[in-house]
């Protein structure tokens, strides 16, 4: 199937040179007569604006393939994160909890990046009209008097303190009850004092807390099981990517290598334009 696969990728390049430019010009030794080197001056440029094209279009392609790897990376390191909230405290989780990859776009990735200058990268006070100033004092006038309403009795923090006690991540919040709570007079009752109808509603919990516990092991072998294949499936698109950016770069370094001896072959045309 690779053979096949490399001889169709061969044919279609075959096919696709000798359809361009490229296959128009004359070998460098025969360009002797000087209409020919003018002829050959202009199939040259044209050679290497359609080489450029076509290496803008395959780079353009390779942006797209990368941002889709990052959002599907994205969305498995929620779902490993989420999982490991839900794990954490088992002790029996093959999970060793190494650190994700998060990918990242460089500002060399960016079009027009490194030309483009953010207000936040302004350190001089910016000049306002007057008619600006008042419009900007106004609006500072109206923030203060509504952080001076809300005072020291901030009703979004003390809602925050009451609900999560002040931390905006609780590791609390998403932990897996270990049992099935125990109702108030088991709690308030010694086992030795129970009654008969509570001895019985005591072995009847038992049993339900013995199905509640299987359950819970069996959903968190379920969920480490998954969480496996996650970073495994994480891991695959890493290696996949690394595999693809190697290969784009192999025929960026031939682009280049092309486009130097195209470019040589217009410098030795030259004198006859």
């Amino acid at each position: 199937d690779s053979y096949e696969a490399a001889a169709a990728a061969a044919a279609a390049a075959a096919k696709a040179k000798a359809s361009s430019y490229e296959s128009l010009l004359y070998d460098m030794f025969k360009v002797y007569p000087p209409r020919r080197k003018i002829t050959q001056t202009v199939v040259l440029r044209m050679t290497t604006r359609e080489i450029r094209r076509a290496f803008n279009a395959d780079y353009d392609h390779m942006v797209g393939v990368k941002n889709g790897y990052m959002d599907r990376l994205g969305d498995l390191n929620i779902r490993i994160g989420d999982i490991r909230r839900e794990l954490k405290g088992w002790a029996d989780t093959t999970d060793d909890g190494a650190p994700v990859f998060r990918p990242t776009v460089e500002l060399v990735e960016i079009e027009n990046a490194p030309v483009t200058v953010k207000d936040s990268e302004i350190k001089s006070q910016r000049w306002l009209s007057p008619e600006d100033r008042v419009k900007k004092e106004a609006e500072d006038a109206a923030e203060a008097a509504r952080l001076a309403g809300r005072g020291a009795n901030d009703p979004s923090e003390r809602a925050l303190k009451d609900m999560m006690g002040g931390q905006l991540e609780n590791d609390e919040a998403g932990k897996q009850a270990e049992e099935l709570p125990k109702p108030d007079w088991m709690l308030e009752t010694d086992p030795d004092d129970y009654s008969d109808e509570q001895k019985k509603a005591a072995r009847e919990y038992d049993k339900k807390n013995k199905v509640f516990q299987e359950d819970l092991a069996k959903k968190r072998r379920l969920l480490d099981a998954e969480l496996r294949k996650t970073r495994q499936e994480a891991a695959d698109i890493v290696k996949t990517w690394d595999q693809e950016l190697a290969e784009f770069s192999a025929r960026k370094n031939e682009t280049d290598a092309t486009l130097a001896r195209l470019e040589s072959w217009l410098g030795a045309c030259g004198p006859e334009v």
